[in-house]
């Protein structure tokens, strides 16, 4: 592929040819320049983009190899990066479910279903695993309704109360 522009090149230059071939081999960081500045054919030019789709569907069936060999990457399990924040993430939104299922036992749990609940929601915003996410979005708006309850018993408590004692 090299040859033919030097050899177009070495016959537009005529004489001498066979030196300038000679001295251009001693400097081959000069041979794309020169290559580059020759018009190509519209046949080479051809070869060009169908070895360049070959060369990206090559990259892309390699692409889809390692994602078969490796089925965690490709099924969404954490890398070993985002692996520590998953873990932690994960507990949090368990804790917060779990907890908004037992606070209507003891009401102080609703205020750590809450807090653990925010927690677990923005460490999962950093990764891109979202397995267990449900966990803490239900434990926050089961939490949401049971404050609603909350402050619509204190609330009428209060005014049942008001009008008892008057």
């Amino acid at each position: 592929m090299l040859e033919m522009p030097l050899t177009n090149l070495s016959a537009a230059l005529g004489s001498g040819s066979s030196s300038f071939e000679r001295s251009i081999s001693h400097y081959p960081s000069l041979i794309p320049m020169l290559t580059d500045s020759v018009p190509k054919s519209e046949e080479e030019i051809e070869k060009e983009r169908m070895r360049k789709e070959i060369l990206r569907l090559k990259q892309e069936i390699e692409k889809k190899k390692q994602n078969f060999e490796n089925p965690d990457q490709q099924s969404g399990l954490p890398s070993d990066g985002d692996a520590a924040i998953y873990k932690k993430a994960n507990n949090l939104a368990k804790v917060s479910f779990f907890t908004v299922l037992l606070s209507p036992i003891l009401s102080p749990l609703l205020i750590v279903s809450l807090v653990t609940g925010f927690m677990s929601l923005k460490r999962y915003r950093k990764i891109t695993n979202k397995k267990g996410r449900w966990m803490a979005i239900t434990g926050l708006v089961l939490d949401f309704i049971l404050l609603a309850i909350l402050l619509i018993a204190i609330i009428s408590f209060i005014f049942w109360w008001s009008e008892w004692a008057a």
